[in-house]
């Protein structure tokens, strides 16, 4: 998945867990490589 979407597995890992909430240049690239997915749901629903 981390690499799909060009960030780095350690990047990735750290959102995944929650270590780290998402940056904008994350969220824009998943949106590009996925653009039938709801971002809101995955990275602000709590």
């Amino acid at each position: 998945m981390a690499q799909s979407i060009g960030v780095s597995l350690s990047m990735y890992e750290k959102v995944e867990r929650g270590y780290v909430k998402a940056t904008r240049n994350f969220i824009d690239k998943t949106k590009s490589k996925y653009p039938y997915i709801n971002v809101n749901y995955i990275f602000f629903n709590n």
